[in-house]
């Protein structure tokens, strides 16, 4: 299961084993919508910077477009040969990023739904982000990760750092200058963009999940804010909004916290 915050925290995307993908109230809960339409399980959602629009990709190898307020599809898009795994949309909405097992990221023109650029990875694609001023769109595999030119469209960064395996997410920090890397069960690395080198001590800290433990780095200690039942376990990166994260889990569950019921340090 994969799960997505809309831009203004309102809503929860799920993606679901069954093709269906699901919108939540995140502050109660509440089903709000049931998207139907993929023939096979549902890898990866992303809301429209507008939270007007929600993109899914599936196994069935498209990407779908589907209208937020009423749950109608709006775009199938057709252009990978194999599962689609993660999609991502820029930050003024105009394209499309979608990454997958045919070792492909397609950009796709939001407007018209043509595919407009093809990058080709050396392996399946995990994770796709667009930088925030849109010029470069980083995508990760299970031990690689690329940074495009967008205008380009060829790479301007391949690394293979030793600590890179198997990422789960990789996203852009709001100023650009930090790439994420994010696990479902180990802590996130954070690489200085554009080198990629790893930084030691970021300012910035980010929740994680550790043996069903939600924690977070604080001046050198590893601190354990709560616990899950044990009868959850994730398959995604803790995803955070505002006071609220939520995590993705096995038998279609999902757990949203409420930051402040927790007693945080000054992060």
């Amino acid at each position: 299961m994969s799960v997505a915050f809309s831009a203004d925290g309102r809503c929860i995307a799920s993606a679901h084993d069954d093709g269906t993908v699901c919108i939540w109230n995140a502050a109660t809960g509440v089903s709000l919508q049931e998207l139907k339409g993929h023939t096979s399980r549902v890898w990866s959602a992303a809301f429209s910077p507008d939270d007007c629009q929600l993109a899914s990709g599936s196994g069935d190898r498209t990407v779908r477009v589907w209208d937020v307020a009423t749950g109608a599809l709006l775009r199938q898009l057709n252009g990978h040969t194999n599962w689609v795994n993660t999609v991502a949309f820029s930050a003024d909405g105009c394209h499309l990023a979608s990454g997958s097992w045919d070792h492909t990221v397609c950009v796709w023109n939001t407007a018209t739904g043509v595919c407009i650029q093809k990058l080709k990875h050396d392996d399946l694609v995990r994770s796709v982000s667009f930088s925030p001023d849109g010029h470069y769109i980083a995508s990760a595999s299970y031990e690689a990760i690329h940074v495009w030119d967008f205008a380009k469209g060829s790479p301007v960064i391949q690394q293979r750092p030793e600590y890179i395996y198997y990422p789960s997410r990789i996203s852009f920090s709001a100023d650009g200058s930090v790439l994420r890397v994010e696990y479902a069960n180990t802590p996130p690395v954070q690489l200085h963009f554009p080198s990629l080198e790893r930084i030691e001590n970021p300012h910035s800290s980010l929740f994680y999940l550790d043996k069903n433990s939600l924690c977070v780095e604080h001046q050198g200690l590893t601190l354990r804010l709560c616990w899950l039942p044990d009868y959850f376990r994730s398959t995604t990166p803790v995803t955070q909004h505002g006071n609220r994260v939520c995590i993705g889990g096995y038998d279609e569950m999902i757990a949203f916290i409420d930051l402040d019921e927790l007693a945080l340090p000054d992060l």
